[in-house]
């Protein structure tokens, strides 16, 4: 694996993982109560935070989450 493509999987756990943005986006009722009912459980809650976090700590390591604007924008500006 390249690393970036390692980065475009760790994005993926950290978008995986983060429960409550799946509960709003859920649009059936039925579903959206079930999974409100699922992600009230503490340990449930609890795992998924710890799974979302652990990508997180990962992904803020990373050198593709820092962009350097001043090489991004290089040679667009001249200086008078």
């Amino acid at each position: 694996y390249t690393d970036s493509m390692l980065y475009t999987q760790m994005c993926f756990y950290q978008y995986l993982f983060d429960l409550d943005r799946a509960v709003r986006q859920l649009t059936e009722k039925n579903e959206k109560e079930k999974a409100q009912q699922f992600s009230k459980d503490p340990d449930i809650k609890e795992a998924y935070t710890h799974l979302r976090r652990v990508a997180e700590s990962w992904l803020k390591r990373s050198e593709y989450s820092e962009v350097n604007l001043d090489k991004l924008f290089e040679g667009l500006f001249s200086v008078k």
